[in-house]
């Protein structure tokens, strides 16, 4: 990953070498002003056999992948209240923080009658990403990505006013949301404290809670059937 590739003199006109997705181009951290908002963008390289071992995207941000040559398989476990991190990255099995062990170690696991019908955790979204296609990871999905050839590609983290809305306004906000909901928004109020710090450049006009219309909307890509093998 380098995220400084569009800052350095002698590099930043890449960045006119390709535009921002039209879905994808609401993203309020602009309004912060680009030297307080945090790492967003990148171009990525990687081997095979690179990757990412399965995370949450910070922040409450969804991201984009732009795939220019290579080939990647991602994994996508979607947002459930009882799937959390000793879950997925369990200890004592040899987990050590890279993408194919993993893969080799943990999602087998996640495969199983024992994680989807005994433990009743969501079972997972699998992708194969080829080039010249665009990955959208939704916020709050765990997700790991596993590359299968030499990877070129590039990626954008962001946020929508509409998950702005549902950060800030919160669960006091939404009384019809149910209990996993109000629970969920309470343990990441980080990106509403984070944006809301003080800032004479900052002017934001938030949607309405009664579920105004906004200027844009996202729509996460519909995963394609699971890979063979």
């Amino acid at each position: 990953f380098d995220g400084s590739v569009f800052d350095k003199e002698n590099t930043k006109e890449l960045e006119k070498d390709f535009d921002i997705p039209s879905y994808f181009s609401e993203d309020l951290f602009k309004y912060v002003g680009h030297k307080r908002r945090p790492p967003h963008r990148w171009v990525v390289f990687g081997p095979p056999r690179s990757g990412s071992s399965v995370h949450v995207d910070p922040l409450a941000t969804s991201a984009w992948n732009a795939l220019i040559s290579g080939q990647k398989r991602w994994v996508l476990y979607p947002p459930d209240k009882g799937l959390s991190k000793p879950l997925l990255k369990p200890k004592g099995i040899g987990l050590d923080g890279e993408s194919v062990t993993w893969f080799q170690k943990a999602y087998p696991m996640t495969q199983t009658r024992e994680w989807s019908e005994v433990g009743g955790c969501p079972k997972s979204f699998d992708v194969v990403q080829n080039a010249g296609e665009i990955m959208f990871v939704p916020d709050g999905w765990w997700h790991a990505v596993w590359n299968a050839e030499d990877v070129m590609g590039v990626t954008e983290n962001g946020v929508s006013a509409e998950r702005w809305a549902l950060e800030v306004i919160g669960s006091g906000a939404a009384a019809g949301a149910g209990e996993a909901e109000q629970e969920g928004r309470a343990r990441r109020p980080p990106l509403a404290r984070w944006l809301a710090r003080p800032s004479p450049r900052l002017t934001l006009g938030l949607p309405r809670p009664d579920g105004a219309s906004h200027s844009a909307r996202t729509r996460a890509a519909r995963a394609p059937p699971p890979a063979a093998g």
